[in-house]
């Protein structure tokens, strides 16, 4: 080879012909450009590394034939110089700093042509990341480690992955590592970890997760509020990981974030994700896990200042009602004693006494939203809407606040049951709950009950005639009155004329 061209600062060697040795996986490209790393202060690649990264991406780009040109020589070298390179497969540079990839044969990377992960959890700490760099992250989050305060925030974010790197069998090594984290000054570190708690649950087990985890969840729940809704985005995602025991555990103190959000009530939105992850715990608990704790978190959270919080909740109760009714109601028959069915009757009571007969608006709102939820999720039969909610829904629709009525209106149109209701037989008052809407005082609960009717939106377009009738008119009375102002002038100007 000839050198063209020398710079102080690298080595640049083109080449113009090919060796004897010469094969496409040893380059690049054709016009594969070699550039020393001597002159950077690094020795070059060893061979082993050379023989190690050549088959790593003849494994990935293979040629159209799909015969690799190692494939041409005989099957015993080539398998024991793999066995070799694949053993210690060395990347050296100034110093004593040595890489070692071991235990990765080309059998648990490639099979049948197509490239497959390996499990970490089959090796240990040294063979997936080198001591060094795994004791350099734990030194550098001991609180002598270190005087630069965020460390310990970029360790915290990036421990998930470390975990998963290292694997369960490995998490040991990792636990006093958590412990000091989640017991930092920072509530950022601590924010991040109980962000991503849920992630390192799936990584250890639940046995590391009960051991380990759940001890830092009890203590995050007092934290401040950002580390409290870290906690919450993921409440579900986290009890799912656990034990069954532990998980029932955690049940009894839910309400403790209940109430911490008590203290402070412009925090709607930590209730409002805590209402929503109360809906999705319902599927990981019995009935009567759900009566007993979950049912009244849902009937405290429907009474929230918030609208946003009670809309969520009017939800969580249709989820709870359903979940009772699917597994006390026998068939879909409404011709039911209250007696075979206690825990459904008892709720289903508590809603109506609480929010139906409430005097207080916002609750009897409440009631006819958590009406219109049930009737949207499908999970309770009409006949059993009927017989447990729909009498007291239609007496809302006559309620003397607009909003009420809106809601009803609106819970017919927007959901299967207004048409269902109106096609069934002996539902006359669900059809005579709407016609009377139409000669409503409130312009919307006019337009919804004509849409839940089936009825053409008429109003506006008689609505848009009366503005066009109002606008002509004006127009025609400033034309008027241009038109004498431009009178009144004009006759100003002669006057003046005849008086010089």
């Amino acid at each position: 080879m000839d050198i063209e061209e020398e710079h102080p600062s690298s080595k640049i060697v083109i080449v113009e012909e090919k060796d004897e040795d010469f094969g496409e996986l040893s380059y690049w490209s054709k016009n594969f450009v070699d550039v020393d790393m001597e002159c950077y202060g690094r020795k070059a690649m060893s061979s082993e590394s050379d023989a190690y990264m050549e088959r790593r991406v003849g494994m990935l780009y293979r040629p159209s034939d799909g015969i690799l040109p190692q494939q041409k020589q005989s099957e015993m070298d080539l398998a024991v110089q793999r066995k070799a390179d694949d053993k210690n497969a060395v990347y050296q540079g100034d110093g004593d700093c040595r890489f070692d990839v071991e235990g990765l044969s080309d059998s648990g990377l490639l099979q049948n042509g197509n490239l497959v992960s390996t499990s970490v959890t089959s090796y240990d700490s040294e063979d997936i990341v080198p001591k060094e760099l795994l004791d350099s992250y734990v030194k550098r989050v001991s609180p002598c480690g270190t005087n630069e305060p965020d460390i310990n925030r970029h360790c915290a974010h990036s421990f998930p992955a470390v975990a998963f790197t290292l694997g369960r069998r490995n998490w040991p090594q990792l636990q006093e590592t958590y412990a000091q984290l989640a017991s930092d000054m920072q509530w950022r570190v601590r924010q991040s970890l109980a962000s991503s708690m849920h992630e390192v649950a799936a990584i250890i087990g639940e046995e590391n997760a009960d051991a380990h985890l759940v001890p830092v969840f009890e203590q995050f729940m007092k934290d401040v509020e950002d580390v409290r809704l870290g906690l919450l985005k993921h409440l579900y995602d986290f009890f799912k990981l656990v034990t069954p025991g532990t998980r029932k555990k955690l049940l009894t103190v839910l309400a403790s974030f209940l109430h911490s959000d008590a203290e402070n009530e412009r925090n709607w939105r930590s209730r409002h994700e805590y209402t929503r992850q109360c809906a999705l715990l319902c599927d990981l608990y019995d009935v009567n896990d759900v009566n007993e704790y979950i049912a009244a978190i849902a009937l405290t959270l429907a009474t929230d200042r918030v609208a946003s919080v009670r809309d969520e909740a009017a939800s969580l109760l249709a989820r709870v009602l359903s979940k009772f009714v699917r597994y006390e109601w026998r068939g879909q028959s409404a011709h039911v004693e209250i007696k075979t069915i206690p825990v459904t009757a008892s709720f289903a009571n508590d809603t109506i006494k609480g929010f139906a007969r409430s005097k207080n608006w916002r609750r009897r709102q409440t009631f006819v939203k958590f009406c219109a939820k049930t009737l949207e999720f499908g999970q309770v039969s009409v006949e059993q809407f009927e017989f447990l909610l729909l009498h007291e829904l239609v007496h809302l629709s006559a309620d003397g606040v607009p909003n009420i009525r809106l809601a009803f209106a609106r819970a017919m149109f927007c959901t299967r049951g207004g048409e269902v209701f109106r096609a069934k037989a002996g539902r006359e008052d669900v059809r005579n709950a709407l016609e009377v809407m139409l000669d409503d005082s409130d312009s919307d609960c006019r337009r919804t009950a004509r849409k839940a009717l089936g009825m053409p939106d008429s109003e506006n377009n008689f609505q848009i005639k009366d503005d066009t009738e109002n606008l002509g008119g004006s127009e025609s009375v400033l034309q008027s009155s241009l038109l004498g102002n431009e009178a009144e002038e004009t006759s100003d100007q002669n006057y003046g004329v005849h008086a010089e």
